[in-house]
């Protein structure tokens, strides 16, 4: 933990540290197991630039290293943070080209499958597959617009665990979520996690991340895009840009659906008045 022993002094504070006559009855270094370090005379460490860690010496030999060798571990500190910052991009170049190739994947399937239910159903388990979340599904508003349903999930055989088939609308994370209208984007302890998803009695237990995107049409939330996760994820800015892509192709869908039944439905009017 930040602040707990010599390392976490460095992690918390972000400044260096000399210690060549470490006191053990007053303070560990803080990444020894099993109080391993209890031979440690001498430690020496610097922070790594934004946050990223601390880069750490040790010696069983009192006043082992001088202001000398701490500035040369400065230099190799920032080494590795300028190698670090190159990973973080190489990652993050990676992980937007795998976006693409799914949101590639997301644009062809209206070609392929007209049919509203076998296309949500390819949507959301590509969906499912490019963020890696262990739950995707998408709520859907009934017709009286007084309670939403689940219509979709990535996987047929997945089981929410949970014990109604539909929700009020003001019922959960969900519910909320159809009543903002903005998308919600959760992780570790965050307050929106307490929530449960579908309202009390049909919580799924152990959420560490959850993602909602509202799919609004006519400046009215008609369903909600839901990934949930039960293992802490990180929920990057290239993977938010391409959920809401994502969620802005499927209201598409949605949207000419909802307009062919508001045609039909005025062809049907025209012929009874006729």
């Amino acid at each position: 933990t930040p602040g707990n022993g010599l390392a976490g002094w460095v992690l918390r504070d972000q400044t260096p540290l000399l210690v060549n006559n470490v006191d053990q009855a007053q303070t560990s270094l803080g990444y020894y197991k099993n109080n391993n370090d209890s031979t440690i005379k001498a430690f020496m460490a610097c922070p790594l630039p934004g946050g990223k860690g601390a880069l750490c010496l040790d010696s069983k030999r009192q006043y082992s290293f001088s202001d000398k060798d701490q500035k040369i571990l400065q230099m190799f500190a920032s080494i590795m943070s300028e190698f670090l910052q190159s990973r973080s991009a190489s990652m993050a170049y990676r992980e937007v080209i795998s976006y693409y190739a799914h949101l590639n994947q997301i644009q062809t399937l209206r070609a392929k499958f007209s049919r509203w239910n076998i296309f949500l159903q390819h949507f959301l388990q590509i969906t499912a597959d490019a963020t890696g979340f262990s739950y995707c599904f998408f709520a859907a508003r009934n017709e009286t617009g007084e309670k939403y349903f689940i219509e979709g999930k990535s996987d047929p055989n997945l089981t929410l665990k949970i014990k109604e088939n539909e929700f009020p609308m003001g019922s959960g994370l969900l519910g909320w979520i159809f009543r903002d209208g903005n998308p919600l984007f959760a992780t570790g302890t965050e307050a929106a996690l307490g929530v449960p998803l579908f309202g009390r009695g049909n919580a799924i237990k152990g959420l560490q991340a959850v993602c909602c995107l509202p799919l609004n049409i006519n400046k009215i939330t008609r369903g909600v895009l839901c990934l949930a996760h039960d293992k802490p994820v990180e929920i990057s800015q290239e993977m938010k840009d391409f959920l809401i892509m994502a969620s802005d192709h499927l209201a598409l869908f949605l949207e000419n659906l909802y307009l062919k039944s508001k045609l039909l439905q005025s062809k049907q009017e025209i012929s009874r008045n006729t």
